[in-house]
């Protein structure tokens, strides 16, 4: 699967996740950068990328990845 394609997936899960057009949801926003992304949100944002991908992110992935560009990153190379 091209990088795209995850990118933008990854990015509709997060407008889903956040339910606000005013966030510009790109690879460089991190979790520090909005305070509605807590420790919540970033399960269900693994959720539903672990259900979209059909992949199973480890505990030390689930604490770590903490911005648009290292999800893409970690999807990328399950799927390979």
């Amino acid at each position: 699967m091209d990088r795209d394609v995850i990118k933008q997936k990854v990015i509709e899960i997060c407008k889903d996740i956040f339910e606000d057009d005013r966030i510009d949801i790109t690879e460089n926003l991190c979790s520090s950068n909005i305070d509605r992304w807590d420790s919540l949100v970033q399960l269900n944002i693994l959720g539903d990328i672990e259900d979209e991908f059909d992949i199973r992110f480890s505990l030390d992935e689930t604490m770590s990845l903490k911005s648009i560009k290292e999800l893409v990153d970690a999807i990328e190379s399950k799927i390979k």
